[in-house]
């Protein structure tokens, strides 16, 4: 399958500038920040705008690692050196993906560990995604220039080429005078309050100095990202091959973080995203469910393959149609693990609880038409033990949503103390549905990891070829894909 990457760099430049904009004026009109310009992830730091921003960033982080912008831009050079046997800088950028992708897994650090709960691990993402990401633009840079100097009359982009530089050494400069100008801010500062300097506070003119710098980082990071559009339009996707072996069948398994130690939590069993909504475990849990995001849609993608494989191989196109929305059902229950992660329960109630009924609800309904297919494919797959088993989990996982969210709604509506969901005491209305709700949830959880974890014996016989990526332009050609 063709997939045109064109609109990949616009859209992620648009989609990250309509988040600022949108976390901006949310932090400001909150009284948030105040006193100066606030650095970028500061308008995203307390919520309603922290669940925004954290949710924007972690899919702008997926976009760059699996829609593959570095990766893309990665296949793409690689290509070109392979062409006209430009052997020296094939390592380069080698290195330059391995950059990139650090500096896109930075952005999601910065989303996840806000300033306020754990500060230098959000300090750590923030040099992640701007120093990293300035390097990585000017190897790029540098390899445009190698690449223009050799083959002008080929590869053309003079005009562009010369632009690249230009933002890479802004990019560069500005992360310089940004990082070193905050050090400075911090050091001087009189109090621990870095949402809010005036002109009394010490630091405030280096602090100035440092947001201002950020700022134009990250517009010149931006504009590079947007100048890949141009050659984004002549390049082709294609969907990565599988092959599987005769004999056909990840282990995941999901931590409790219980913070009982803390006091954040009652005494009694608390549903699953009550053990990661204060910080600091809110920052580490909601790092770990926009991973297990990543990779329960990679599962899902991988196991949609797998199917279409076999139905291509044995002639059964008539359920192919099946194993498509299959794979969609499944892509949103992922998402919603990314939604509860970010949006806690006690900051927007109702939209946390949309993740966890699309996770464990529309997850339910992935794992039962995952099933339906298993039990069409019995003929050339066999597996008949398994699939039974798979029914069965389907099928718990679908009663026990049904008993968790019923419950759940219930016991919320009986609460007395209505505004606080993490503690729950015998005397409180909805006790004891409270705890068949959680129960069942954690039924309902371990039933889908089980589900998931019987794709291992499969999984060991599948072999999944990196995707391919074609450039056509008027400069540089592939006449054909190679079979």
């Amino acid at each position: 399958m063709e997939i045109s990457v064109k609109y990949l760099p616009v859209a992620t430049v648009c989609f990250l500038l309509l988040t600022i904009i949108i976390t901006l004026c949310l932090s400001l009109s909150n009284k948030h920040v105040v006193g100066s310009l606030p650095y970028i992830s500061d308008t995203g730091t307390i919520f309603p705008e922290s669940c925004i921003f954290g949710q924007a960033l972690n899919i702008l982080w997926l976009l760059h690692t699996i829609s593959w912008i570095v990766y893309i831009k990665y296949k793409q050079v690689r290509d070109i050196l392979s062409r006209y046997d430009i052997k020296h800088k094939k390592k380069v950028n080698k290195i330059c993906l391995q950059i990139g992708l650090a500096a896109a897994f930075g952005v999601s650090l910065a989303a996840n560990f806000q300033e306020t709960n754990l500060f230098y691990i959000h300090w750590c993402g923030i040099f992640l995604s701007f120093g990293l990401g300035a390097v990585y633009q000017c190897m790029e840079a540098s390899t445009y220039c190698i690449l223009y100097v050799t083959l002008r009359k080929i590869l053309g982009q003079k005009k562009i080429t010369y632009l690249r530089i230009i933002l890479s050494a802004f990019s560069v400069i500005t992360f310089i005078i940004f990082f070193i100008c905050a050090i400075i801010a911090y050091k001087q500062k009189e109090d621990d309050n870095y949402l809010i300097w005036s002109q009394e506070d010490g630091g405030f003119v280096s602090h100035n100095i440092s947001v201002i710098s950020e700022w134009i980082c990250a517009i010149s990071t931006l504009l590079n990202i947007g100048l890949l559009h141009w050659e984004f339009k002549k390049i082709t996707l294609y969907e990565p091959d599988v092959f599987v072996e005769d004999k056909i069948t990840t282990e995941m398994n999901m931590e409790r973080t219980n913070k009982v130690t803390q006091g954040h939590v009652s005494d009694s069993i608390p549903y699953i995203s009550d053990t990661g909504t204060l910080p600091p475990e809110s920052c580490i849990f909601g790092q770990a469910l926009n991973i297990l995001w990543v990779i329960i849609s990679l599962i899902m993608y991988i196991k949609y393959l797998q199917v279409n494989y076999l139905l291509n191989k044995f002639n059964m196109g008539d359920h192919q149609d099946l194993n498509r929305r299959t794979l969609d059902v499944g892509l949103f229950a992922a998402f919603g693990s990314s939604i509860v992660a970010n949006f806690q329960e006690t900051n927007l109630f109702l939209i946390h609880w949309g993740g966890a009924v699309t996770v464990f609800g529309i997850g339910a309904a992935y794992q039962c038409m995952q099933t339906i297919l298993y039990v069409r494919l019995i003929p050339v797959l066999g597996q008949k033990k398994l699939t039974k088993v798979r029914i069965g989990l389907a099928t718990l996982s679908s009663l026990s949503f049904l008993v968790f969210f019923v419950a759940a709604l219930m016991s919320y509506y009986q609460k007395r103390v209505n505004d606080n969901y993490l503690h729950w005491k015998r005397d409180d209305g909805g006790y004891e549905l409270h705890n068949v709700s959680v129960i069942f949830e954690w039924i309902c959880a371990s039933s889908t990891m089980a589900y998931l974890t019987l794709f291992l014996e499969e999984f060991k016989n599948i072999t999944l070829n990196a995707p391919d990526v074609y450039t056509t332009d008027g400069h540089i050609s592939i006449e054909e894909r190679e079979k």
